[in-house]
C-alpha cells in the first residue's frame, strides 16, 4: 500500500505506482457508478466526461483559483506523462 506524503504527491513515484493508482481510481469509479460490467475503456471515457462535467461547473466559482479549465489540465497532464516516461 502507498503511503501518502509529499514524496508521492509530488513526484517522487515511479511509473508503476502512477499506474497502479490510476487502475485503483478506475475501479472505484466503477464501482460507484454501479456500472460492473462495463469495459475499461468505457468505463475511463464515462469518467473523464464526468471530470469535464466538474469543470465546466466551476467556471462560474467566485474564487478563481477553484475554476477548472478541462483542456488545459489534459495538455499539462500529457506533458508530465511525457517527461515521466522518458525517465521510465
Amino acid at each position: 500500500m502507498t503511503t501518502w506524503n509529499a514524496d508521492t504527491i509530488t513526484g517522487g513515484i515511479d511509473n508503476g505506482t502512477r499506474s497502479e493508482r490510476g487502475a485503483n481510481t478506475l475501479g472505484f469509479y466503477r464501482l460507484n457508478e454501479g456500472n460492473m460490467d462495463d469495459g475499461d475503456q468505457t468505463t475511463l471515457t464515462d469518467l473523464l466526461t464526468d471530470l469535464m462535467h466538474v469543470a465546466a461547473s466551476s467556471a462560474d466559482a467566485e474564487d478563481e483559483t477553484d475554476r477548472m479549465d478541462f483542456d488545459r489540465a489534459l495538455a499539462m497532464a500529457r506533458i508530465h506523462f511525457d517527461e515521466e516516461m522518458e525517465g521510465a
